[in-house]
């Protein structure tokens, strides 16, 4: 079987940063304490978990330091840090901070703000939450025809940065065709567009794909569904989800991993199917 690894696989320089962040603020001040998990990676967070990080749903005033995670945090937990002495540990990735920025300036104006992304993902209500929670939301082409128009306000168009590429242009086109009173930031990160592009080009060079990414992570998800739409593939958080069976038959093999997927799980799946041949 011959294997081929997609270039860009793995963490992104906005997840490395973030670890990088958290191991060092571990060493630094002890205990940690992270709002929610920092990445998608269950494998990854266990291992920070080890080291003194400590994951918590909500912000408490008695914690001494509060790390925000590398996807971003609604704006409440900002205010609520600093009014209360709490020190800020951000690992808020500097994509997701750049549409913070856009969308809070843009809100401040006057405009409407329209984000494309699964509303119920952390990011994208962290991003809401920086234009007071009044955003509409773009999951797909369909939902196009939800929004509520109106010919007097300016609206302003965001992405959630692991938004499927392929879609992009249908739905600007989509929205363009309703306002003319549209302002749009590509904000789908460039992290996201090589993987995407990736395995785009390599999925007409294989058999089957095999993605690794957690089951909650947004980028992982958008690859295999690129990925399904083009050939044969599978969806695993590790090894342990794999089986001699899958393979049969397959005699080029395409291998991709989420931006939050650390090296090690992608060198044990690499292992894997290296032994089976």
């Amino acid at each position: 079987m011959n294997i081929i690894l997609s270039k860009f696989s793995g963490y992104c320089y906005g997840v490395k940063r973030a670890i990088s962040i958290a191991q060092n603020s571990i060493e630094e001040l002890g205990k940690v304490y992270s709002l929610g998990s920092i990445i998608h990676n269950k494998r990854a967070v266990e291992k920070l978990e080890n080291q003194g990080l400590q994951i918590v749903d909500d912000i408490d005033k008695n914690y001494k330091n509060i790390l925000f995670r590398s996807h971003g945090v609604e704006k409440k937990f900002y205010n609520f840090a600093n009014e209360h002495g709490v020190n800020i540990i951000d690992t808020t990735c500097t994509f997701v901070k750049k549409i913070h920025q856009i969308v809070a300036d843009k809100y401040k104006s006057g405009n409407e703000i329209i984000i494309i992304g699964n509303k119920s993902h952390p990011e994208v209500i962290g991003i809401n939450s920086w234009c007071d929670y009044t955003a509409q939301f773009v999951g797909d082409e369909k939902d196009v025809e939800k929004l509520k128009i109106d010919k007097n306000c300016n609206y302003v168009l965001v992405f959630q940065t692991t938004f499927n590429i392929e879609k992009y242009e249908e739905i600007v086109s989509k929205i363009s065709e309703k306002t003319e009173n549209l302002e749009i930031f590509n904000t789908i990160c460039n992290a996201t567009k090589k993987r995407q592009d990736a395995i785009l080009e390599i999925s007409e060079k294989v058999d089957m794909i095999v993605v690794i990414g957690d089951k909650s992570s947004s980028n992982s998800k958008k690859l295999y569904e690129l990925a399904s739409s083009r050939c044969k593939s599978i969806f695993v958080e590790d090894c342990s989800e794999l089986d001699q069976s899958m393979f049969e038959n397959v005699k080029n093999l395409g291998i991709t991993a989420g931006a939050s997927t650390p090296d090690f799980v992608i060198d044990e799946v690499i292992k894997y199917i290296q032994d089976l041949n």
